[in-house]
């Protein structure tokens, strides 16, 4: 039998889907033995690893992202802003990672709506104001603004062409 194993971080390694399958199964069995008030910490350590895992998953990929940021939003019950910042800095990074991750599947207001929270999950983390928590952040932030632009770039050129149609219409 093989042995699963949790990796504690977003960043794990490729598993075969089956391996994903049993291991959100696993997870998903273990968290319905246990509550927020009796292992808290444990509680939303399962949490994070069951939307890690979810994540890696490469079937109907956006389903499971939108399933991975519900995980992280739960496991901030517990890791709060005030009460746990280094977790809760974690969480939103994760969050804002696939958030951006998620905004790579989709087009248009829905897109553009998944960067704008990724955006939010690193401004979040950067008005905590540890400069040492915050540094790797503040890189992906300009890749999200990036890509922002070129949304909302992208959007202009659609209504500029989207004008010219209308007037070549009304001649």
């Amino acid at each position: 039998m093989q042995e699963l194993r949790f990796s504690g971080g977003a960043d794990q390694e490729q598993s075969a889907p089956e391996d994903i399958l049993t291991r959100v199964k696993l997870l998903e069995y273990i968290l319905t033995l246990l509550t927020p008030t009796g292992f808290p910490v444990l509680w939303a350590e399962l949490h994070i690893e069951l939307g890690n895992t979810l994540r890696q998953n490469p079937t109907d990929k956006s389903v499971h992202l939108m399933r991975s940021i519900i995980c992280y939003d739960t496991a901030s019950i517990i890791y709060t802003r005030e009460g746990m910042p280094a977790d809760w800095i974690r969480i939103q990074r994760y969050k804002g990672t696939v958030l951006h991750e998620l905004a790579g599947l989709l087009s248009g207001s829905e897109r553009e709506e998944m960067l704008r929270g990724a955006i939010a999950c690193f401004e979040e983390i950067l008005a905590v104001g540890d400069r040492q928590l915050t540094l790797p952040i503040r890189a992906n932030r300009g890749v999200f603004l990036r890509e922002l632009a070129g949304l909302f770039s992208g959007l202009r050129e659609y209504f500029v062409k989207m004008r010219e149609v209308r007037v070549m219409v009304a001649c």
